[in-house]
């Protein structure tokens, strides 16, 4: 085969078509993930979706050296490169990568990340196919492969690997389950719009192909012989090949690869569905269902976050059919039982996956005070494509896309959550206490939705969230004195993580309030308005998103000093409320104070002035403020 003749890099000519910087929009949606999670969720989940039968799908993880001058068409590569550098890609958004690319091909030796899949089809269509799933690896954007598995729901899946790699290139091998027995060879890579050497305004993505075809694509195919230093797959399946791998400075051992593969996929591993495998210059690891829970328990990481999940699928599960979606199942497990190697005090919340068994979201219900972890899965066909196509191109949500039924879906799928944690943990609240006198400090009414689970990033933190306080309002004018009436107003509570979650753009950035350290700097939220009437307490809470602690201020009308209990309550969602437990409570120079329970001791409340106070909760729950005063 002339490789060196005939096969190069092509960016299509721009003719009258919009000029492209160095940034791939695709990219972006992988920008919140490390970069380790995001390669391994993409091309183990296209690889158990490409399953071709019954055996386990096996991804083999290897990190190799290879030449750079026998990377095929790298001149071309080259070329290409140093022309969107030199003709203004300095000057654009994103252009440090293509400076540090062109930097990187001045090295004879670069690392390079193979992710081989055995067990399954092979990239089926061919690259002339716009749907097929090697047209959508390659040469798509915007363009879904659901019939083949590959590409992602989006074919966004495929800048992962140009993400991964500090040439900003990446190549593919594929034999099909059904072909000739020829290995695939297709690559691309993405730079910047820049003239070539004949004038030519070029795009920015380049596609490797024959040269002598004019109108269409065409791959090489190759056999024993091999293609530059890649060798023939001695069996269908694909192989994803990272080319200067940026992680193999930092994790030359893949076992940061292993650890992101097992947060994501090990309730497929525990199937049986998926072996890991890893080979690196020091040795290899294997992880399949007979060593997982070794794997899990001996990794720090693993043993807290995903070890309780992997615990859960041992619980009876509760089962259910809803309507599109077919069996839903959902295991719950409690982390305060004592059997676990790490101690939880606070929730891992809810899990939630398809067919694949790969990990979606995290779901919080925060009305549950017991610490839990819980896995909701639905693995029949109907119920995986419904769900595939409520996802986004980074799979890691399940939300209402406008298709029909989808928020029907939603739901029903919440409401098993709810109604089953409730059940699970004989979830019990005691009836709402109304406090007199403090009407005249409060807001008027804010709209209130029940406690849904609220989709969170990640298993990493939860972010900030919004809860509710009960208190009595403004009366009408009209109303009866002696019959105290309810109302709820939004009250940020922290969560068991100081409220950072993975994306701060979720998050107006406070900082970490600390024990008697006075106020943020940052703005706060506040319940409450106005002075109290004599003779009366007024409470109010402060809480940033960021902060651990919630900052409670008392003040009473009063021209005498006045003690008085706080009693904290979680809203369930139902009109009822639930005690909170107390961690810790401190006055405004840092000293503890008593509590028991939900109950916080004789706080003094000097006359005129505002007294503050922090308090911690054991749950994550909504909170209520209840004043109950007693002369001191």
């Amino acid at each position: 085969m002339d490789e060196t003749g005939n096969y190069a890099y092509y960016f299509e000519a721009l003719g009258r078509g919009e000029r492209q910087g160095a940034r791939d929009s695709r990219s972006e949606h992988f920008a919140t993930k490390d970069i380790e999670e995001a390669l391994v969720r993409e091309t183990v989940q296209n690889s158990l979706d490409a399953r071709a039968g019954r055996e386990p799908v096996r991804v083999r993880f290897a990190l190799h050296n290879v030449s750079t001058a026998s990377i095929p068409g790298f001149d071309s590569y080259v070329s290409a490169l140093r022309s969107s550098v030199d003709q203004g890609a300095g000057t654009l958004e994103g252009a440090q990568p293509l400076h540090a690319a062109l930097e990187r091909t001045e090295r004879a030796i670069v690392p390079v990340l193979y992710v081989h899949d055995f067990g399954t089809t092979g990239l089926r269509g061919n690259e002339s196919d716009p749907t097929s799933g090697l047209s959508s690896l390659t040469n798509s954007s915007g363009v879904s492969s659901a019939s083949d598995g590959r590409g992602g729901s989006f074919g966004i899946g495929a800048a992962v690997g140009v993400l991964a790699s500090r040439l900003r290139a990446v190549a593919y091998l594929t034999r099909k389950f059904d072909g000739d027995g020829s290995t695939i060879y297709a690559s691309w890579t993405h730079l910047a719009g820049h003239v070539d050497s004949e004038g030519v305004e070029r795009h920015a993505r380049g596609i490797f192909t024959d040269l002598r075809e004019q109108n269409r694509l065409v791959y090489p195919r190759f056999r024993e012989d091999g293609f530059g230093p890649f060798h023939q797959r001695d069996e269908p399946g694909t192989s994803v090949i990272v080319l200067d791998y940026r992680g193999a400075d930092d994790d030359p051992t893949l076992e940061k690869l292993r650890q992101a593969a097992l947060q994501s996929f090990w309730a497929a591993i525990l199937k049986g569905d998926l072996i890991l495998e890893g080979a690196h210059d020091d040795g290899e690891w294997t992880v399949d269902s007979s060593n997982l829970d070794e794997h899990l328990s001996k990794d720090s990481l693993l043993a807290e976050k995903t070890l309780p999940f992997r615990r859960a699928l041992d619980e009876e599960p509760v089962t259910t059919v809803i309507d599109t979606l077919g069996e839903v199942r959902l295991h719950i497990k409690a982390l305060d039982e004592g059997d676990l190697p790490t101690a939880h005090t606070r929730p891992l919340y809810t899990t939630t996956m398809r067919k694949p068994r790969m990990r979606i979201a995290t779901w919080a219900n925060r009305s549950i005070p017991r610490p839990y972890a819980a896995v909701l899965s639905c693995t029949t066909d109907e119920g995986n494509e419904f769900l595939r196509q409520m996802e986004g191109p980074s799979h890691d949500d399940w939300t209402n896309r406008g298709a029909p039924g989808q928020s029907a879906v939603l739901r029903n799928i919440k409401e098993l959550l709810k109604q089953s944690l409730r059940s699970r943990f004989s979830y019990e609240t005691s009836d709402a206490v109304a406090v007199p006198g403090l009407s005249e400090d409060l807001p008027d009414t804010v709209p209130f939705d029940d406690d849904s689970p609220l989709p969170l990033p990640e298993d990493k933190g939860v972010a900030g969230h919004e809860s509710w306080e009960r208190q009595s309002p403004e009366r009408e004018s009209n109303a009866d004195p002696s019959k105290p009436v309810e109302r709820l107003l939004p009250v940020p509570v922290p969560d068991g993580n100081g409220g950072r979650g993975d994306d701060p753009g979720d998050l107006d950035p406070v900082r970490e309030q600390k024990p008697g350290s006075g106020e943020s700097s940052k703005p706060r939220t506040r319940t409450g308005r106005g002075g109290p009437a004599s003779g009366q307490v007024s409470v109010r809470t402060f809480s940033g998103p960021g902060d651990e602690w919630i900052e409670v201020r008392l003040r009473t009308g009063s021209d005498t000093a006045t003690t008085t209990g706080v009693r904290f309550f979680g809203l369930d969602g139902a009109d009822r409320d639930m005690p909170l437990t107390l961690l810790n409570a401190v006055d405004a120079e840092g000293r503890a104070l008593a509590t028991e329970g939900n109950l916080l001791k004789e706080v003094v409340i000097a006359p005129g002035s505002s007294t503050r106070l922090q308090v911690r909760f054991l749950e994550t729950g909504k909170a209520r403020i209840e004043a109950r005063t007693d002369a001191a």
